[in-house]
C-alpha cells in the first residue's frame, strides 16, 4: 500500500511512507508525533556531549592555528548543524546558540590573517561560553517536564 501523498524533498520514499502510514493509522496523532519527537530529541541530546567534546576540539585547533581555513570551516559548519537540527527538534535554546556560534564563525571567517590573530582570542572566549550554554540548555532539556506546566 503507498501513501497518496509525495514524500517531501530530501527524504526518501520508504521513510516518508512509514511515518506517513503511521500517522495515517493513529487516532490519537499528535500524541503520537509528541511521542515520536520525543524519541528524537532524546536521542539528540544522547549525542550532544559528542557535539560538545569536537566543538572544544575544534575550539583548541583553532587557538593553535587562527588561520586553518578548514578548521574555521568545520567550526562553522557544527554551529551550523546544531542550530538547524536543535530548530528541527523543537530545542529553543541550543539552536539560539548554534546561531551565535554560527555568526561567531562567519565573522571570523571573513576576517584577513592579520585580523583573525588579534581576534582570535576573544572569539574563542565567546566561542567557549557559547559551548557552555549549549551544554546547560542540554542539560536542562534533559530534565523531566513539570506535569503542572501542562
Amino acid at each position: 500500500m503507498r501513501p497518496s501523498r509525495k514524500a517531501p524533498a530530501g527524504c526518501s520514499f520508504e521513510g516518508w511512507f512509514l511515518v506517513s502510514r503511521d500517522i495515517d493509522t493513529k487516532t490519537e496523532g499528535s500524541a503520537f508525533l509528541r511521542e515520536k519527537l520525543k524519541k528524537l530529541q532524546d536521542a539528540y541530546l544522547a549525542r550532544l556531549p559528542e557535539a560538545l567534546a569536537t566543538l572544544q576540539k575544534l575550539s583548541s585547533a583553532l587557538a593553535a592555528d587562527p588561520d586553518a581555513e578548514v578548521v574555521v570551516a568545520d567550526l562553522h559548519r557544527a554551529f551550523h548543524s546544531m542550530r538547524g537540527t536543535a530548530a528541527t527538534l523543537g530545542l529553543p535554546q541550543i539552536s539560539s546558540e548554534g546561531a551565535i556560534g554560527t555568526e561567531l564563525m562567519a565573522s571570523f571567517k571573513s576576517l584577513t590573517p592579520d585580523q583573525r590573530r588579534q581576534a582570535a582570542a576573544a572569539t574563542l572566549h565567546e566561542l567557549a561560553a557559547c559551548t557552555a550554554r549549549i551544554e546547560a540548555a542540554g542539560k536542562a532539556a534533559m530534565q523531566p517536564a513539570d506535569p503542572e506546566k501542562d
